[in-house]
């Protein structure tokens, strides 16, 4: 049988519970509450295993409650494992990933029990980790929240710290340089738990860690010498059976020496008889810092200087911004990028220009017979040029040919540019207005000026959603040409289309519950839904995850809906005291106390929502979506809800 094993101690209210006072365990996978699994306990103590044989290989969720000998209930814990249907290897292996970011999961090999954990891509904030270990048929669950963030040495930082759940002896300092001091003096020898919350800013990282104090061991004397020169004494403290030592090299030549050593004082005289070892003085390379500058950082940037070994070609490079160029480094070269070799600390600076366009201008007349032009010519960019048209007796210059009429005009360059003057013959012209009775519903084409008898097409643009009627002279060719004769005004007249969508209603199971009907509706047309849970049944939600039930749409498209019901009751064992009463009402719970008491509100995931160390007697309501909730109240009360609006 496929075992899951579970460490529950981290599940017992405030730690009174044991192996020896449990009476019984309740769980459930994947929010199946239907197929809950009760476990009894018979003194067989902790781990407890359970039946995971029955899943398909993927990740899963398991939902645990225990209670004791006297019906005291734990808080729902909820896990996240994956599950793999057969062995996989005799040698424990783990696997773990971030915030149920499964798909992102690492794994690998134990190595003399340890495991490593990658946790730098993490963002800052709060993390959620699964860890997985397995070793032949047996896997091992563990979840941590923990709080993750960069460190920042620059700004103050707090912590606060105990040892054994004795917050009252809490210790409270400020970090120096990332480092704490911890009195631990008045901790006895052996095992303890230590508690540590650091705080940055409106950050804080919450760490638990467990520990041996060793017996306080007095200092010891190590006495050495290096090729059999004179003897040195140092103090030092033995950590096990090692005594570090720090041994300045910088007289020693490069090769092999020997050291002879031995320690005096601590308890006991441990290494009194002389011990001798060599080791190797190895060239220690030079290294040079290269500075990389800019002249000025509003025309370009550079590559990032450094520290390299001393002969080391290292490769540097000015980037210019956007309307400048690289001229030349301050040594004179105009190589970029550019390799330079080190032989001592080196500096570079970057020099960078404005880029100066020069652009033509190119100024024609679109008949030379009705009217000449100024010249073109060559110009600066950035630079303001005039320019101006000049009509022969009996025309008249009409406009440039980007549709200004500005005569002169003064252009500023900034490409190549051509400017090309129209001229017209001087005779009678009319203006074309074109209008939309309704803006909203389509636009015209462009009116404007045209001569005696001319020709002109006009045109109207329906939008989306709406089709064009007729003009205002009733006339409903669309485009229509029109010939001016004096002043003249056209509107255009459309009506809004009218769409209609389908809307279906299901149920994912008629036995559970069924569903209003569907039909047809007018595009925007609001249409009210409802699901009818059978007896027995609640209803859960709609297939697009919305719970509100009736429930209002508004057709844009062909729709489907699909009502999921779910099994009433839970199946929870509910524990009811005539004191406590709970109920929902427009989207509250409402719970009211005759007496003081602590409250644990759970969503059915298992994911604790709310926690109040003491409700006070009376009436006590919370705003909650819509859902299933597991209320806790005191020991002995746990009883399931269903608040809908």
């Amino acid at each position: 049988m496929r075992r899951l094993i579970l460490i529950l101690t981290g599940l017992l209210l405030g730690g009174t519970l044991t192996a020896q006072n449990l009476s019984r365990c309740e769980y459930w996978f994947d929010q199946d509450f239907a197929a809950r699994q009760v476990v009894l306990y018979t003194g067989n103590g902790l781990p407890m295993q359970v039946d995971a044989s029955g899943l398909s290989t993927g990740l899963h969720n398991l939902v645990l409650l225990v209670q004791d000998t006297n019906g005291v209930w734990t808080s729902p814990r909820s896990f996240m494992f994956l599950h793999y249907p057969t062995p996989q290897s005799d040698t424990a292996i783990y696997t773990y990933w971030f915030d149920q970011n499964h798909v992102d999961g690492q794994s690998g090999a134990l190595t003399s029990g340890n495991m490593l954990i990658d946790a730098t891509m993490l963002t800052t904030g709060p993390h959620f980790l699964t860890m997985m270990c397995q070793m032949g048929s047996d896997i091992r669950v563990e979840q941590h929240l923990f709080y993750h963030f960069p460190d920042v040495a620059s700004t103050p930082a707090t912590y606060t710290c105990w040892f054994d759940q004795n917050y009252a002896a809490a210790q409270t300092d400020s970090l120096v340089n990332g480092t704490l001091t911890v009195d631990a003096s008045s901790l006895t020898p052996g095992m303890h738990q230590f508690t540590v919350v650091c705080q940055v800013g409106n950050n804080s990282r919450v760490e638990q860690h467990i520990f041996y104090k060793m017996p306080n061991i007095a200092p010891v004397t190590l006495n050495y010498r290096v090729d059999g020169g004179q003897w040195t004494s140092v103090s030092a403290q033995m950590a096990g059976a090692v005594v570090n030592l720090n041994l300045d090299m910088t007289a020693l030549a490069e090769g092999n020496h020997g050291i002879e050593y031995y320690t005096t004082g601590g308890n006991n005289d441990v290494l009194t008889t002389i011990q001798i070892d060599t080791f190797e003085r190895t060239h220690m390379p030079v290294h040079y810092t290269l500075t990389v500058l800019s002249a000025d950082t509003t025309m370009g940037s550079v590559s990032e200087g450094g520290t390299w070994a001393e002969g080391e070609e290292v490769t540097i490079e000015a980037y210019p911004i956007d309307g400048y160029h690289f001229t030349q480094w301050d040594d004179g070269v105009t190589n970029n990028p550019r390799v330079v070799t080190l032989t001592s600390d080196t500096s570079f600076t970057a020099f960078f220009e404005e880029d100066i366009h020069y652009y033509t201008l190119t100024v024609l007349s679109a008949d030379a017979t009705m009217g000449s032009v100024s010249e073109g010519g060559t110009w600066a960019e950035g630079e303001e040029v005039t320019i101006e048209a000049y009509p022969i007796d009996g025309y008249h210059f009409t406009q440039w040919d980007d549709g200004v009429t500005n005569n002169p005009r003064v252009v500023t360059l900034t490409s190549d540019t051509s400017f090309t003057a129209f001229f017209e013959e001087d005779i009678h012209y009319y203006t074309l207005t074109v209008l939309s009775a309704d803006a909203t519903m389509g636009s015209v084409s462009e009116g404007g000026t045209w001569a005696e008898g001319e020709e002109v097409t006009i045109e109207a643009y329906p939008i989306d959603g709406y089709h064009f009627t007729q003009w205002d002279d009733g006339v409903t060719n669309n485009p229509r040409v029109v010939t001016l004769t004096s002043d003249t005004s056209f509107t255009a007249f459309f009506e809004e289309d009218i769409h209609y969508y389908t809307l279906t209603v299901l149920s994912a199971d008629a036995t559970m519950g069924s569903v209003s009907e569907g039909g047809t509706w007018a595009e925007g047309e609001e249409v009210t839904i409802e699901a009818y849970p059978a007896d027995g049944y609640l209803f859960s939600h709609w297939n697009d995850g919305d719970t509100t039930n009736p429930r209002f749409i508004v057709l844009t498209s062909d729709t489907s809906l699909t009502a999921y019901f779910i099994d009433d009751p839970l199946g929870i064992d509910e524990r009811t005291m005539e004191q406590i009463t709970v109920s929902s009402c427009h989207g509250n719970i409402v719970i009211r106390f005759d007496s003081p008491k602590p409250l644990w509100i759970y969503d059915v995931d298992g994911r604790l929502l709310v926690h109040k160390a003491v409700v006070a007697s009376g009436a006590y309501s919370i705003p909650v979506p819509n859902g299933v909730y597991i209320v806790k109240a005191g020991d002995r009360y746990i009883k399931k809800v269903v608040v809908m609006e």
